[in-house]
């Protein structure tokens, strides 16, 4: 699995998709390797194996914040808001007992920042749409994004990504 992060880092999808395989193949509860896969099936864009194995990556170990967060990630890019906000509750309950390196609290809260801009602007688009629906406090969304966004930079100053969102925000 430690072979598949390097090559993941490297961005060498298909000797990282191979590593984490093998990792299931020789251990299959290995939740890391688990959630390692889904994510290079989701940079193929082969979703519905993905989802599977983020949901496997739970199943095995439930405290494993990063396969929360990352099936929160495929709801978001699939428009799945709802889906998203619930799984990233899950994810942020479980943050402060079982992630202790900085470059994945960092994700965790942008994701949340992302979420919440993303369910914020569904209220909106809802609002223009039908007059007759009372307004969410999307402001209070809003300012949930801000501080989202605030905590990831403080974990990871140095992100270009994190600092692109915290100005878009």
């Amino acid at each position: 699995s430690n072979k598949g992060v390097v090559f993941y880092k490297l961005d060498i999808k298909s000797e990282a998709k191979k590593s984490f395989k093998t990792a299931l193949e020789i251990e299959p509860e290995n939740a890391s390797a688990s959630n390692n896969l889904g994510v290079v099936f989701s940079w193929y864009g082969e979703f519905d194996l993905a989802k599977k194995l983020f949901e496997h990556t739970i199943q095995e170990n439930y405290d494993y914040v990063l396969g929360h967060a990352n099936l929160a990630e495929l709801f978001l890019n699939n428009g799945s808001i709802e889906k998203a906000s619930k799984k990233m509750e899950e994810a942020l309950d479980l943050v402060n007992d079982n992630i202790d390196d900085d470059i994945s609290l960092a994700y965790v809260y942008c994701l949340d920042g992302r979420i919440k801009i993303e369910a914020q602007s569904k209220d909106k688009q809802a609002q223009t749409e039908d007059k007759q629906i009372q307004s969410k406090d999307i402001s209070g969304k809003y300012s949930e994004a801000v501080k989202s966004f605030e905590k990831a930079l403080s974990f990871n100053v140095e992100n270009p990504g994190l600092i692109l969102w915290s100005v878009y925000v």
